[in-house]
């Protein structure tokens, strides 16, 4: 969980890579979208109060603080309902 929420935090740590046709800051962005989505499911009450900074924060990226908001809403629902019922397909039968 710390490396997941250092990674989420520092915005600055774009990797000095690209992938094909993906610059470098495009690599770093979806890296970011990957740990906080890393965050949201690991259900932790820490990953919760960054997920909240992250998002009110004002010189955050707009996508990356819209995505941190959407985060922190299935954060939520696992922390109410479990990993299991909260990640269930609509369209899946309960067991």
């Amino acid at each position: 969980l710390a490396w997941l929420m250092r990674a989420a935090a520092d915005s600055g740590a774009a990797p000095r890579r690209s992938f094909r046709q993906l610059d470098p800051a495009r690599v770093a962005r979806m890296q970011r979208q990957a740990v906080i989505t890393g965050l949201a499911l690991s259900g932790q009450p820490a990953a919760a109060r960054l997920l909240s900074e992250m998002r009110a924060n004002p010189r955050e990226d707009p996508a990356l603080a819209s995505h941190c908001a959407e985060a922190l809403h299935l954060h939520e629902r696992i922390a109410r309902e479990g990993a299991e019922a909260a990640l269930r397909s609509e369209y899946e039968a309960a067991p």
